[in-house]
């Protein structure tokens, strides 16, 4: 997956078997990695690019997916849930509403589950 601010200067990036994401702060010219865990399933950008979030899917039968959220442009990761199968995630083009779903496969058959402003 990948996803870019409306200008295009910042871009965040899914690499390989989902284990990392990475970050550019010039178009897409160098990128940095920021952060290794497993199983990265969708990533949202904020038209400015300072708004990110990723989320991951569950990876094994004791472990569910993470949502990771960062207001600094991708530069530090925090986990604002940790307990669900996610699946998708969007925001607004300003960041301030989020939302993610869960796999329709899971538990809560694909629900809306996580929305913040």
């Amino acid at each position: 997956d990948v996803a870019m601010s409306s200008d295009g200067s910042k871009q965040i990036a899914i690499a390989g078997s989902s284990t990392a994401i990475f970050l550019s702060t010039d178009f897409g010219n160098t990128w940095t990695q920021k952060g290794s865990v497993d199983g990265y399933s969708a990533l949202a950008i904020s038209s400015d690019g300072t708004k990110m979030t990723a989320v991951t899917a569950k990876v094994s039968i004791n472990d569910l997916g993470v949502l990771y959220v960062s207001t600094d442009s991708g530069n530090t990761w925090n986990i604002k849930n940790q307990d669900q199968n996610w699946y998708g995630v969007d925001m607004s083009s300003d960041g301030r509403v989020q939302a993610a779903v869960t796999d329709p496969f899971f538990n809560n058959i694909g629900k809306i589950f996580f929305s913040f402003s």
